[in-house]
């Protein structure tokens, strides 16, 4: 049995903890990380600084978990429960499906990447200053933030957004959004906002009562879908210039939509012949319905 109070563990090698260590408020550091045995993490926060891997499996008590300044390309590999996370320089890639992060991701610096198109799921809020890379994996995230710098490299199948950040925004950017013709999800029920602007590729509105409030001028390059019991509000003096749409729910209009080529600057649900269950396409006509 090891306890960190204040005082921290440094290590010039690999660190293995096969028994039980304990932190209330000292980091670690050392070339590699594995702890197959009881590790218990009671501090507001604890850093792990390695120039190698960490792995973490066994029985783990969370707090907050860091990985820091990891060197190269780092395997990071949960297979137990893990809270928060955040990357702050280089490169991590996930050797295992992280389907149960309560906490928060965040992207200080550096690169996360899914690797073998494993599974990402994070509860709380995601905020990118460095860079995430989705490749073909299942993402669930508590609220999407990209700030100025950062980079989100969609997944090239599904982003479902579940919550949304303390400011009512599920969708935030101010960086870069690569769509990589995958589908993002709103997935959560209430008034939300999406801002920023970002092309997606295919943008869907889903879970009953969700309300999406669209701030900043947005393109969809396929198709944006607005299910049953859903609601799509473009607000007042900005554009969604899309190939077609898909509506079940409700879109309104207070600004404008560009569809092949053509403005409608009205809400098109108020002229007919445009009802609930109808694809408006490039072509600006009604080619059927679900």
């Amino acid at each position: 049995t090891l306890s960190l109070t204040t005082s921290n563990l440094t290590s010039s090698a690999g660190l293995t903890n096969s028994g039980t260590l304990t932190s209330t408020g000292g980091d670690i550091g050392c070339t590699s990380f594995t702890s197959s045995g009881t590790f218990t993490n009671t501090t507001a926060e604890c850093l792990i600084t390695t120039t190698g891997n960490v792995t973490i499996s066994g029985t783990y008590t969370h707090g907050n978990l860091t990985t820091n300044s990891m060197s190269g390309t780092s395997a990071l590999d949960f297979s137990v429960p893990v809270y928060n996370l955040t990357v702050t320089a280089n490169t991590t890639t996930l050797t295992t499906n992280v389907s149960t992060m309560a906490g928060a991701l965040t992207l200080s610096g550096g690169t996360l990447t899914t690797g073998a198109n494993l599974a990402l799921t994070v509860t709380g809020a995601a905020s990118i200053t460095g860079t995430v890379i989705g490749n073909a994996s299942a993402i669930s995230l508590g609220s999407l933030t990209i700030a100025s710098g950062g980079t989100y490299t969609a997944t090239s199948e599904t982003t479902t957004i579940t919550s949304e950040t303390g400011g009512g925004k599920a969708f935030s950017n101010s960086g870069t959004f690569t769509h990589s013709s995958g589908l993002v999800v709103i997935n959560l029920a209430g008034i939300t906002i999406i801002d920023g602007g970002a092309t997606f590729y295919n943008l869907q509105t889903s879970t009953a009562d969700t309300h999406v409030d669209m701030q900043t001028n947005f393109t969809v390059n396929n198709r944006l879908t607005i299910d049953a019991s859903t609601e799509f509000h473009i607000n007042a003096t900005y554009t969604l210039t899309c190939c077609d749409i898909l509506y079940n729910g409700n879109l309104i209009n207070d600004g404008s939509i560009k569809c092949g080529g053509i403005t409608y600057p009205f809400n098109i649900l108020d002229v007919p012949p445009f009802d609930d269950d109808d694809i408006l396409d490039e072509t600006s006509q009604l080619v059927g319905g679900s």
